[in-house]
């Protein structure tokens, strides 16, 4: 799990829209915020895996609202995710 990188925004809607119907909040951050930004609907994305095709997107933006579109439920994508916003408040 890491973070998306700016440049890779194409690879992460495409995924999204893959699973529109449940990717609106995601999708919608992406579109209007970008990446980067003071935007409290900024959000910062987490891909799983590192590389390769996107199998899950967790996301948490500047008002600690978390979100996801993990389509296979995996446990340790869940739990990469949380480690990776260790220490960061949630709502």
């Amino acid at each position: 799990m890491r973070a998306v990188r700016q440049g890779e925004e194409t690879e992460l809607a495409a995924f999204l829209r893959q699973h529109l119907e449940t990717s609106m909040f995601l999708l919608g951050n992406l579109q209007d915020h970008g990446l980067t930004g003071d935007h409290p609907h900024v959000t910062t994305y987490y891909r799983a895996p590192d590389a390769g095709p996107i199998r899950a997107v967790f996301g948490r933006n500047r008002r600690g609202f978390v979100m996801s579109q993990a389509p296979q439920q995996d446990p340790a994508d869940i739990a990469a995710f949380v480690q990776a916003i260790a220490g960061q408040p949630v709502w």
